[in-house]
């Protein structure tokens, strides 16, 4: 986490794949990047519990949604 936090602080994109949104710490990630202007972007099945963290969130099979994703940035 030491490490963990300051790169969340830092980062352009936070991009998270399949979570659930609901597992601590790691549910809080996407909330730390976007307090700190980072764009947060989902890719997953189902809407993760903590959506509302995320400026986007996709849905769909990410070997389906990723490519096409990175392929328009």
């Amino acid at each position: 986490m030491k490490e963990v936090i300051p790169a969340l602080e830092e980062c352009n994109i936070f991009l998270a794949v399949g979570s659930s949104g609901v597992v601590q710490p790691a549910a809080s990630f996407a909330l730390i990047a976007r307090q700190n202007g980072a764009r947060t972007i989902y890719v997953g099945l189902e809407s993760p519990a903590n959506a509302f963290a995320f400026d986007e969130v996709i849905l769909g099979p990410a070997g389906e949604r990723l490519p096409a994703l990175l392929d328009s940035k």
